[in-house]
């Protein structure tokens, strides 16, 4: 097929979590997700971080997760009340968000 110039933190993550990447492009695949940080919602948020495991970027997947500042952080849930993982990430952005969502999990690896 025709190779595009167009890369996605979405399609960028499914891709590292799912399937076979050639070796050689690991490093770049990672570099731009690196630069993006947790621009995802809250449950492409566990396949960014299984992605980033599975290349061998754990470190920079327990950054993401102990990250205190900023809206996409567990540390945002909890200033929020949360008890367990919401279903977004605030309430700004779902108003009628829940606090247990089992596919918000990613703070939990």
């Amino acid at each position: 097929g025709e190779q595009l110039g167009h890369c996605s933190e979405h399609a960028s993550a499914f891709v590292l979590a799912g399937c076979r990447v050639p070796a050689d492009r690991i490093p770049r695949v990672v570099e731009f997700l690196h630069g993006k940080g947790m621009a995802c919602s809250v449950s492409v948020a566990a396949i960014l971080l299984e992605g980033l495991y599975k290349a061998g970027a754990g470190a920079y997947a327990n950054e993401l997760i102990a990250a205190t500042k900023g809206e996409r952080t567990g540390q945002h849930m909890i200033d929020q009340g949360a008890g367990a993982t919401m279903a977004a990430w605030s309430l700004a952005r779902k108003s009628n968000t829940t606090y247990s969502q089992p596919w918000a999990c990613s703070p939990a690896y």
